[in-house]
């Protein structure tokens, strides 16, 4: 699969999948920052040369953000009868079993263009 049929799948297929299953446990955000395009990006360059190229991207074509209201929806959308029925399924059509996940506290010092104290 290409970079651009990666995007492609990723946006128009599994994200709304996705969706569907999360708003309905009251899941607060989920995001994809998608990666696997990032050596073609304008001023990829400019930010390399910002960390004078001491910084790589992290190998992986994608990081997914999903923020849980409280443990009790996170726990209700993993037992979701359509996590497995529907996502994992189509996971296989364009992820490696190669997954990893952390699970913590989010902390501001910045929210909405304002200093969070």
């Amino acid at each position: 699969m290409t970079d651009e049929e990666f995007e492609q799948h990723y946006t128009k297929i599994h994200i709304p999948m996705v969706a569907e299953i999360l708003v309905r446990h009251n899941v607060l955000q989920y995001s994809v920052v998608s990666s696997s395009r990032m050596s073609s990006v304008d001023g990829m360059e400019k930010i390399q040369a910002l960390f004078n190229n001491a910084v790589e991207s992290i190998d992986c074509d994608a990081v997914v953000t999903t923020i849980f209201p409280d443990m009790n929806a996170l726990e209700a959308t993993f037992a979701d009868p359509d996590l497995p029925a529907k996502l994992h399924p189509d996971e296989k059509n364009f992820t490696e079993d190669d997954r990893r996940m952390v699970i913590g506290k989010e902390y501001f010092g910045v929210r909405d263009g304002k200093r969070v104290d």
